[in-house]
């Protein structure tokens, strides 16, 4: 056969294209060509895919160019009913062709006749063979017929045969051809998958991580390398996280319930939409006998891999006629087998196999798979999702465990709870009226919906629901006020929590106080993930400083409480009330028991009590336990990002802002906050954003100096004012001591109201770092007996708290009070063990501001040693400002550390009443010019954020570039 015609009939692949995979094997062949061997008979065999004909093509090339000519003859599935098929492709044009076409005639003596004409053949094809330099190629003999398979047999069998080279699939060399290789002096050729190396010059475009994951799901086979190289990256991706032991990433166990990442999704198991990447190798699997493609259905709709009882019960067949085809499925490379179980060995042939029956008898194969699962299967995982392929046509009972099953999903994978749990909700529309089980889908559909932090969405789910009698629309209320809260509106969630709460006194006899809301009769898993209504309430009350009622809430939920997520949930809480009320004691106590607890938590029980991790950092960072809370806080960004738990990212990332920021990690700083708020506006919660914008401000300041922390400021002054005192507090903590580190006038008295500090019950462990930024602006206004209190009142919280960094504090107060009233020897020993305090407490920078303050004593014979420990301090941490604002002259002791005057930000034009305040700054930068990356820079904010902003003015003003927003913004 002609090379060209054979190119164009096997894929289009021309005969020049070298076949860079396999030079060994091809050597191999050219040296039997060459008579550097002494056989003449070569056989190659390997699964689809793997690059028979490809090499058989490469060889045909080299000995047409050597001089050879060559009889090229390829099977295909018809040559088995057509007599000598595949030996008239080869010789067509040969006069064995003659001989080979011969009518078969009639009769009995039919028989006769046929055994002498296959001797006749084999003597016509070694004489079309005879001359020299001829070769014989046969590729995919297995679809030989009966009269091929005679004729290869005699010529194998006579001394003297003519070179020939022949091909077949893996595990289906026919019996009879198989024999006589069996005793023939042959070079067999077995292809191997491609080793990296090969693989790579196969896609040499794409990146190694791609080379990689592709490596993986091809598993070396040439053919699949390429369907796969040519999908999308996101379905390449699909692909990877739906077959993990494929794509190279470690997994565990498929049955283990932790684990649900095989699992399908629409439209089959585990499969992006079929972008037709899967017809050729649906049209091999066309060709399997017909038991064993139904064998090879029923494990498809199982999923990449299943055991031989559960393919039985899907095909419905007994597992002695299941276990024969199993074992077929093996032997020709579409299945593998390992303890007990059998998996597709390659991803494209798993789709395409599901593929390969009608949806109607998938739907039912996949409800007989649930049945089956149900009843021998412990993890919810796997029957769920063959439910989720069943539906809408089930039986109530499948619609009850599939709702269980996505609850049980939820903290390990919120999307996949979703979407089991919308295509539930669309079932029970789908066959009628059912109320009560609509209700309980749509308010489990409106909880996942807000661990995925898709707010909007979970509102349009449950406010339908909330009207529903009894406990339904109390989940849904208690959900939606859940929401509220996530969002910012901290006082409007507890107001929701009210309406159906029950009230009862909740002081001790013989006290009274305000009546406490409880949490009715709703049980604490309604809300994510073990945290009830009662919690719910005690959060709220904690954020808005009614520390007692807090705590009474939290104690109660934990005497309630059965099991250790629901205790560690409320321990929590309880030790952030006794941190907020100053009884550092019990908070120790409490953070020590929850931290053992937490560290024995199996997966699924930390990523249910994940939403109670910001509230034990928070109790971490008051007690000084730094590296504690960072762990904890890093371990669960981690894993809330990786099971999509998206509701606690910003808080998360607002902790971890604090905690870098306060032990002057500041470019880790800035980062988080800058994370935190970019998330908090995609999840729709403005109000959390000054609690997150706050914590950028300060590192800004010491990185970058004061003009970016003045812009800084702008920024956290046009969001709108966080919901709650605490972050409030935090807020008006963070202006105040950036003011008086620019130079900016606050009086003592502003800073006293600022900071909380006229009520004189408050306790908490940042207590001395308020009194000691107020004591500062006191003494800048000369009113040192203001001064002088709140020097000892820090001292006092200092001593009783036993933290080191608030003892180094307030003794930094000390100093400055020493220093203006004139005791230098006595505020330069203050300032020194300030310093010291501060950078053992994990502070540099504010120890280097310690030091500057102690170099500014007037003392003319003292070695001036503190400026270059401050500039040690300084370097270590990042802060770039400070060390800069060491060469403009000391500091004042008795005053706030600056680092120089800042400037006052520019008068503004009027801004348009169509934008925000942020989207008024952002547009002005870009219509003056600036880059979406220069804008970025100049705010300080990610380029995400600033093209979300760009984004919105664009649409509020009607325009579509730049130069029309500088024309919108000059009206």
């Amino acid at each position: 056969m002609h090379t060209s015609a054979l190119d164009e009939r096997h894929g289009g692949r021309t005969a020049t294209t070298p076949p860079i995979e396999r030079e060994r094997e091809l050597r191999r062949l050219t040296d039997l060509l060459d008579g550097t061997g002494q056989r003449h008979l070569a056989v190659i065999d390997g699964p689809p895919g793997i690059g028979k004909t490809r090499l058989l093509q490469e060889l045909h090339r080299h000995a047409t160019a050597a001089g050879w000519r060559v009889h090229h003859g390829h099977g295909s599935p018809a040559d088995q009913h057509v007599r000598h098929g595949l030996l008239l492709e080869a010789l067509h044009d040969t006069d064995a062709a003659t001989a080979l076409t011969a009518d078969e005639p009639a009769g009995p003596a039919a028989d006769q006749w046929r055994l002498r004409h296959r001797q006749t053949c084999a003597e016509a094809v070694r004489a079309a063979l005879a001359a020299p330099r001829t070769l014989l190629l046969l590729d995919d003999v297995q679809w030989a017929d009966a009269d091929t398979l005679a004729v290869l047999d005699r010529l194998l069998r006579t001394p003297g045969a003519p070179p020939l080279l022949l091909a077949y699939r893996r595990g289906e060399c026919p019996d009879t051809l198989a024999r006589t290789l069996g005793s023939a002096d042959a070079l067999h050729l077995p292809l191997r998958p491609l080793d990296e190396d090969q693989q790579a010059r196969l896609v040499p475009d794409a990146d190694p991580a791609t080379r990689a994951l592709l490596a993986g799901l091809s598993r070396g086979n040439p053919r699949h390398l390429r369907l796969l190289a040519e999908l999308p990256p996101a379905r390449l991706a699909a692909l990877a996280a739906a077959y993990p032991r494929h794509s190279g990433r470690t997994a565990a166990d498929w049955d283990d319930p932790d684990q649900p990442t095989w699992l399908p999704a629409d439209p089959g198991p585990g499969t992006p939409q079929d972008t037709g990447a899967d017809t050729a190798i649906r049209w091999e699997l066309e060709t399997l006998p017909p038991e064993a493609r139904h064998v090879l259905c029923a494990a498809a709709v199982l999923g990449p891999e299943a055991a031989p009882r559960e393919i039985a019960a899907v095909a419905q067949r007994p597992a002695d006629e299941t276990g024969p085809q199993l074992d077929l499925l093996v032997r020709r490379g579409y299945l593998e087998s390992g303890g007990g179980r059998f998996r597709f060995v390659h991803p494209l042939a798993h789709l395409a196999a599901y593929r390969l029956s009608g949806p109607s008898w998938r739907a039912a194969a996949h409800r007989r798979a649930a049945a089956h699962l149900v009843e021998h299967h412990p993890s919810p995982w796997r029957w769920a999702a063959q439910i989720e392929h069943a539906l809408p046509d089930v039986r109530t009972a499948e619609l009850v465990r599939l709702a269980r099953a996505a609850a049980t999903a939820l903290p390990l994978a919120p999307e996949l709870s979703a979407r089991w749990l919308r295509k539930g909700l669309q079932a029970v529309r789908h066959q009628g009226d059912r109320t009560p089980l609509q209700h309980e889908f749509a308010a489990g559909l409106g909880r996942a919906l807000i661990v995925r932090g898709e707010y909007a969405a979970a509102r349009a789910v449950l406010r339908p629901t909330v009207s529903a009698p009894g406990v339904p629309g109390r989940r849904a209320l208690a959900l939606l006020a859940l929401a509220d809260r996530l969002e910012g509106r901290a006082d409007h969630a507890y107001q929701r929590l009210a309406e159906f709460a029950d009230y009862r006194p909740a002081d001790p006899p013989g006290r009274t106080g305000p009546a406490l809301p409880g949490p009715a009769d709703l049980p604490n898993g309604d809300l994510p993930h073990g945290d009830g209504v009662g919690l719910e309430l005690a959060r709220i009350e904690l954020m808005n400083g009614r520390y007692e009622q807090a705590a009474r809430r939290a104690a109660a939920c934990a005497d309630r409480s059965t099991g250790t997520e629901e205790s560690v949930a409320a321990g929590i809480i309880t030790a952030m009330c006794a941190v907020a009320g100053g009884d550092l004691r019990a908070a120790r106590h409490g953070t020590g028991a929850a931290t053992r607890m937490l560290e024995t938590l199996s997966e699924p029980a930390w990523l249910r009590v994940l939403s109670v991790v910001p509230e034990y950092a928070w109790c971490c960072f008051f007690l000084e336990q730094h590296a504690t809370a960072k762990h904890r806080v890093d371990l669960a960004l981690a894993d809330a990002d990786r099971h999509g738990q998206r509701y606690l990212l910003p808080h998360l990332h607002t902790v971890r802002a604090c905690l870098s920021g306060f032990t002057d990690e500041l470019d880790r700083a800035i980062a988080s906050a800058d994370l935190a708020i970019d998330l908090s506006h995609r999840a729709g919660c403005a109000e959390i954003s000054a609690f997150s914008a706050a914590f950028r401000v300060r590192p800004l300041l010491w990185t970058a100096g004061p003009a970016a922390a003045a812009d800084a400021l702008v920024l956290l002054h046009d969001l709108p004012e966080p919901p709650v005192a605490w972050w409030q507090g935090v807020v008006r903590h963070t202006e105040t001591e950036v003011a008086l580190a620019c130079g900016h006038p606050v009086s003592g008295d502003r800073a006293e109201t600022a900071l909380g500090l006229r009520n004189p019950g408050v306790r908490d462990p940042m207590l001395p770092y308020r009194c000691e930024l107020a004591a500062a602006a006191h003494l800048a206004d000369g009113t040192e007996q203001a001064a002088a209190a709140l020097v000892a009142r820090a001292e006092d919280a200092a001593r009783t708290s036993g933290l080191r960094g608030a003892r180094a504090i307030a003794a930094q107060a000390r100093a400055r009070l020493l220093a203006h009233r004139g005791d230098h020897p006595a505020a330069l020993a203050a300032f020194r063990a300030a310093a010291d305090g501060l950078e053992a407490s994990g502070q540099p920078v504010r120890a280097g501001q310690a030091l500057l303050l102690a170099a500014a004593l007037p003392d003319p014979g003292r070695p001036r040693t503190e400026t270059a420990r401050a500039r040690t301090l300084f370097a270590r941490a990042g802060a770039h400002a400070l060390t800069a604002a060491l060469d403009a002259g000391p500091a004042d002791p008795a005053g706030p550390p600056r680092t120089a005057p800042a400037p006052r930000p520019a008068a503004r034009p009027a801004p348009h009443p169509a934008l925000s305040r942020r989207e008024q700054q952002v547009a002005e930068l870009a219509a003056d010019g600036l880059s979406n990356q220069d804008v970025a820079a100049r705010l300080f904010v990610s380029v995400r954020t600033v093209e979300s902003h760009l984004t919105s003015a664009y649409q509020k003003l009607g325009i579509r570039s730049r130069a029309a927003l500088a024309r919108a913004l000059d009206r």
